[in-house]
């Protein structure tokens, strides 16, 4: 009878260990383009390399003005960093402001001349 539990032990122990690597198993698609936003000849855009970042661009050259951290994302040290990650879906421009959307449906305000961020859901 001891042998029979132990070998149960063996399968259900292997079970939880394939069970919690299946995100390791498979890749993430990569995150959708979001289109830039140009006002007031500044370009407004995402940069997936920089996870949570809006970047400032100027219009005509591209020339990097500024960049500002939306947010942060903080790993857990046993999963994937790919299955983590929470990447910018949508920016668009209110009034005189940026809205930022992620991929956990939070909604981001950025002021771009102040380049204060304020979270509103």
């Amino acid at each position: 009878m001891m042998r029979a539990w132990k070998g149960a032990s063996v399968v259900l122990v292997t079970g939880v260990i394939l069970a919690s690597s299946l995100p390791a198993l498979t890749e993430r698609s990569a995150p959708a383009r979001v289109p830039p936003i140009t006002w007031r000849g500044v370009r407004y855009e995402v940069n997936h390399a920089k996870m949570g970042i809006v970047e400032a661009r100027e219009a005509g050259s591209g020339k990097l003005l500024w960049e500002r951290k939306i947010y942060s994302v903080f790993y857990l040290p046993l999963l994937e960093k790919d299955v983590q990650d929470v990447y910018i879906t949508s920016l668009s421009l209110r009034g005189t402001r940026l809205l930022i959307v992620d991929e956990k449906k939070r909604v981001y305000e950025l002021d771009p001349v102040t380049r204060k961020v304020r979270r509103i859901k």
